[in-house]
């Protein structure tokens, strides 16, 4: 779990995530390539339906594996009015089974489900009338029906049988399964082996072709948790959605995809299933197969599944165009968060000529380390910890975006002042040629690194298609980026970055502001989970068939490195360690440096610069070059090098375009042995680090890992240890470089070199470079054994949140010294209980049963040091009145568990799920071999994986019985909780955990508020 997370990479995986939407765009036309043709041009070869459905394939013999994407052109843009919410609903209910697999009979089933669906309807015009104080509603009634509705439940309960579409995936061995629904698409995918291929045909066509919507409300309670948690849950949502409707006034892409919360409390099944037939057509869907396949087979399978589905007309989207914007608009976000500021400018949909510029001046101005908001506004005047921009090119429109956190005392006015400054200077003077390169790059980059990604080719390939109507689109657009001139880029500026078109939110830091709704309320109509005995009892007709696919696949051959085989192991003189093989898949070097060594060996007075260490290591410039020339030059090669020092291992992570590898390799040597450690860079670090640690306090899911971190660790001198304000003020470059010098040497360093070289020139190279250099002073490694910490009860640190946030953990007595046949155990163990997603007792109970969260995991950490305690934990996020039922769901899990109540089917699943997904630990070589010298340096056998595996194969229900009857002690269990309680759970965790609430300032420390 990560400690702490910047600023920047807060933004970047916002943005990405409620932003940045996958869409179609009009016909673009050809364009003469400005640049030669990319190396490594990809084989896509397309297949067509008569139906109208179009399916890429490329062929890659990587790894024995495939990814399988479809993508549907609709979305949230075409929801109807008053129904917002419906497209990525529907998403959701897209895999909850089909007339065949799901349900013993589907012909008893469909009167039930109607029955429900006019129960539901009912109740919530009912639910509806309880806000109107002409006609107030019957309480009498309103109990009635949901009477009702839990006998037709429970009648309905005896035909289906529940998640039998994950199941399936689970045990072919599926990962990445998922969807996602943006204003222009929706997108369905997931990786599976390559002899499941089939497998994949068979289901997607059933659930295409003949889908049936059960549990759609317990689901759609999921939705309302799931705006909860990316919406509701944190300034940063509410503000980008306020963003949206300031750009947006008329135009659709101003509703949430997500919905609203009022239009997705009516929505309704009948909703669901009319968006379905108007819009999920083949005609409309755009299929893309990447990996070890043939293009034959492909096309096989794809007209026995998929010839027979009907295609049908789809009807023009009737877009409202946006009316042009007179002035400036602005909104405020009050909200319990530090502040941040979000400017926002439509701009010119997918395609559009002047998309391609607007582009590049997103990189220029804040999309790159090396950015003009980052060097003035961050690193100059400090007076932002981070400024992010970025370009979002859709269907029918366009936004220009930029993101900001202010730093210390600023003001959002003199924040907002600066970034208009400098989007003025490129108005007035332009950017020069050094900078549009840069931003240039960006996109080799990009193309270059999905080259060893089966699903990252599948997304660019099918988003490619759907924009286009043609792959070469992906070589088009970077074409067009290659044409754009620094004319080109600062007329852009000018023509849409204009004052009376900017749209402003300010977050204003409001304690209190951040709660529920008004007078939300918890659905409890619906049924709960069953006894782990009855997992695997029953199963559909349409089961049992793809089970028999699945189960009857040719074996796979898997490849697995092997030292001395296909991997160099090479001991240099210089005492440098080195793993290395070649892979001349795509024109790449990547390498990881790794030291043994690290904090646990320094006294806890001198931890303070361990916080910023690899902060400055990694942007601190050379003896050369300053901080600003450094990342200026590290991205003009395309180079990407960062360093991590941890507390019993340091590391470096270094990425190289193979035509610039020589200087890049060069350039970050020098950044590693020759290290400026600027002192204005280490202030600005300072700063960036002091405003994140204000803002722990600001995301709930954080804020319950700090309490319960505090729980654990409280008296731990080191464990428990948090550097202070006054600390990090103090921190010098001196200190910095003491951590360096300590740590840091060629005798204790281990590499793992894969890419596009020669082995014998890359060893001389690095013989050449590390022979010189000194040697580490300190390569212990202290792994702190102890005992495990035990105290249970219910621990709470208050604050106003939509979701409260709540994590369980358990510390165990097991570490690596178990046999064998342990370990594989527990990993089927913590699989059964959260560890699989879907297919996992605590997601089908808290998600599909009852509706209480968008998601939850289960963690077992089993296999530590001699000495150093396991963990078994849990975590989710939850509206405000369900967090005491909630938490008794997890436990009565865990209990469960704990009584060996594990039945033989739900351990044939993982098993059959574990053993297919082995195959995904080598779909990268250069993660292969990293793995190797992992294993190495953890003191492992090399081929620890594939004995694991074997024990895997081998673990019987009476395995994970005495696992869970020997580790889960729920009573043990603290229970962490960041949000605020109703009066009742209040009692009632009192009652049965003995609530302790604690102190802000007691658990969120050193003196930063």
């Amino acid at each position: 779990m990560i400690r702490s997370q910047s600023a920047r990479a807060r933004v970047l995986l916002l943005t990405s995530c409620l932003l940045v939407a996958v869409s179609t765009a009009t016909e673009l036309a050809a364009v003469e390539p400005a640049a030669a043709p990319p190396a490594h041009k990809l084989d896509v070869q397309e297949i067509r339906l008569e139906n109208g459905l179009r399916i890429f394939v490329l062929e890659r013999t990587a790894s024995p594996t495939f990814a399988g994407y479809y993508q549907f052109g609709v979305g949230g843009a075409a929801d109807p009015r008053g129904r917002s919410g419906i497209a990525h609903l529907l998403e959701h209910m897209m895999f909850k089974g089909t007339s065949r697999v799901g349900t013993l009979d589907a012909v008893a089933e469909q009167p039930l489900l109607e029955r429900l669906s006019a129960l539901w309807h009912e109740l919530d015009r009912e639910l509806d009338r309880a806000e109107d104080p002409f006609q107030p509603a019957d309480p009498g009634k309103i109990e009635a029906l949901k009477q009702q509705i839990e006998q037709v439940a429970a009648e309905h309960k005896k035909l289906i049988v529940k998640n039998e579409f994950d199941e399936l995936m689970t045990r072919a061995g599926g990962v990445s399964e998922n969807a996602s629904t943006s204003n222009d698409t929706t997108n369905y995918f997931i990786q599976l082996p390559s002899n499941q291929l089939e497998t994949w045909f068979r289901l997607e066509s059933d659930r295409l072709l003949n889908p049936v919507f059960r549990e759609f409300w317990s689901e759609r309670d999921v939705v309302h948790e799931e705006r909860r948690t990316s919406t509701e849950n944190q300034a940063e949502g509410l503000a980008y959605e306020a963003l949206e409707r300031l750009i947006y006034l008329a135009h659709p892409y101003g509703n949430p995809v997500v919905g609203w919360p009022r239009d997705v409390a009516r929505l309704e099944a009948q909703d669901a299933l009319a968006y379905f037939r108007t819009y999920y057509s083949p005609s409309n869907c755009t299929m893309v197969i990447v990996g070890d396949v043939k293009r034959a087979e492909v096309e096989r399978l794809a007209k026995l599944y998929f010839a027979s589905w009907p295609r049908q007309e789809i009807p023009p989207l009737d877009i409202t165009a946006e009316p042009e914007q007179k002035g400036e608009r602005r909104a405020v976000v009050e909200f319990d968060a530090e502040p941040s500021l979000f400017l926002g400018w439509i701009t010119v949909p997918k395609g559009h000529p002047d998309h391609y510029a607007l582009d590049l001046l997103s990189r220029i101005l804040g999309g790159l380390f090396s950015s003009r908001l980052d060097r003035t506004i961050v690193q100059e005047e400090r007076l932002a910890s981070s400024v992010s921009t970025f370009h979002d090119a859709r269907k029918s429109s366009g936004a220009f975006v930029v993101s900001a956190y202010v730093q210390g005392d600023h003001e959002l006015a003199e924040l907002e002042a600066a970034v208009v400054r400098e989007i003025k200077k490129i108005q007035d003077g332009g950017v020069t040629a050094d900078e549009l390169e840069r931003a240039k790059i960006r996109t080799e980059i990009g193309r270059v690194r999905s080259l060893k990604a089966n699903l990252g080719q599948a997304f660019r390939i099918g988003n490619a298609a759907a924009a286009a109507d043609r792959v070469d689109y992906l070589y088009e657009y970077e074409a067009r980026l290659a044409a754009v001139t620094a004319a080109d880029v600062q007329a852009a500026a000018r023509e849409y970055l204009s004052s009376t078109g900017k749209c402003a939110v300010e977050v204003r830091k409001t304690p209190g502001a951040s709660g529920a709704p008004a007078g939300e309320q918890v659905a409890d109509a619906h049924h709960r989970g069953g006894e782990g005995g009855e997992r695997g009892a029953r199963h559909s007709k349409g089961f049992e068939e793809a089970l028999a696919l699945i189960t009857g696949a040719k074996p796979l051959v898997l490849r697995i490195p092997e030292i001395g085989k296909d991997v160099d192991r090479v001991v240099l003189e210089s005492g440098v360690t080195v793993f290395l093989k070649e892979d001349h898949s795509a024109p790449t070097v990547e390498m990881e440096f790794a030291w043994l060594g690290g904090s646990n060996t320094t006294p806890i007075a001198r931890l303070a610069p361990f916080e910023l260490a690899s902060g400055l290591l990694t942007e601190g410039g050379t003896d050369e070059l300053d901080p600003i020339a450094y990342e200026e030059r590290k991205e003009q090669l395309g180079l990407s090098f960062s360093l991590e020092v941890g507390d019993t291992e340091s590391s470096a992570s270094f990425w190289s375009l193979r035509r610039n590898f020589d200087e890049s390799f060069a350039l970050a040597m020098d950044g590693l042995m020759r290290p400026r450690l600027d002192a204005e860079r280490l202030e600005t670090l300072k700063g960036q680090h002091i405003d994140d640690m204000r803002r722990r306090y600001d995301y709930p899911g954080y804020g319950a890992y700090l309490v319960q971190n505090h729980v654990l660790y409280r008296d731990h001198p080191r464990l428990g240890y948090e550097a202070s304000k006054k600390e990090i003020e103090a921190v010098t470059p001196d200190a910095i470089r003491e951590v360096w010098r300590r740590y840091l040497g060629r005798d204790n360093l281990s590499i793992t070199a894969v890419g596009d070289f020669d082995k014998q020139e890359i060893l001389g190279l690095i013989e050449r470079t590390f022979a010189g250099w000194r040697k580490a002073e300190d390569k212990k490694r202290d792994f702190l054994p102890r005992d495990p910490v035990v105290r249970p009860g219910a621990y709470l640190v208050e604050k106003e949140v939509s979701a409260p946030a709540v994590s369980l953990i358990q510390q165990i007595k097991v570490d690596r010294r178990a046999p064998l046949e342990d370990h594989a155990a527990l990993e089927i163990l913590n699989d059964i209980l959260g560890g699989s997603g879907f297919r996992s007792r605590l997601m089908e109970r808290l998600r599909s049963d009852e509706g209480l969260t968008y998601g939850v995991y289960s963690y077992l950490l089993h296999d530590g040091r001699p000495g150093v305690p396991g963990e078994v934990g849990a975590g989710y996020e939850t509206k405000k009145v369900s967090v005491a039922r909630s938490i008794a769901s997890v436990v009565d899990e865990f209990q469960k568990l704990a009584r060996g109540k594990v039945s033989a089917a739900e351990v044939t699943e993982q098993i059959d799920g574990w053993r297919n997904r082995f195959v995904f630990r080598f779909t990268n070589d250069f993660f292969s071999v990293r793995r190797l010298m992992q294993n190495e340096l953890d003191d492992r056998p090399y081929d620890y994986d594939r004995r694991l595996l074997d024990a895997i194969q081998k673990v019987t229900p009476a395995d994970v019985e005495r696992m869970a009857k020997r580790y889960l002690k729920p009573d043990s269990l603290s229970i962490s909780v960041f949000g605020l309680l109703t009066d009742e759970d209040r009692k009632t965790l009192t009652e049965r955990y003995g609530l302790k609430v604690l102190p802000r300032a007691e658990v969120f420390r050193g003196g930063y508020d």
